[in-house]
């Protein structure tokens, strides 16, 4: 906070040209400027690379859904196919095995 006001005073002051080339002002701003920059692309870089972490998870997501329905589709298809008089047994022979 000290340096920020230092900051201020010294863009108010009437001789700030001399004041800025004595201390090497305008480098120390540059390199802020610099390292917030770099900080925006290393921020927006996280981003992107969430971006398509996100859109890869979907991308599965949707995948896997693709192929529960088909994997539904198929075994319905096979249980409808199937005879069920082949499987259920005539009450006759149940007694008779009893």
């Amino acid at each position: 906070m000290c340096e920020r006001r230092a900051l201020q005073l010294i863009h108010r002051s009437p001789c700030k040209d001399r004041i800025d080339a004595a201390f090497g002002i305008d480098a120390l701003l540059g390199e802020r400027n610099e390292e917030k920059r770099m900080n925006e692309e290393r921020i927006s870089a996280a981003r992107a690379d969430m971006e398509r972490r996100v859109a890869e998870f979907r991308e599965k997501q949707a995948k896997f859904q693709r192929e529960r329905e088909d994997y539904y589709e198929t075994t319905i298809e096979k249980v409808r196919a199937t005879d069920w008089n082949e499987f259920v047994t005539p009450r006759q022979e149940r007694r008779v095995r009893h």
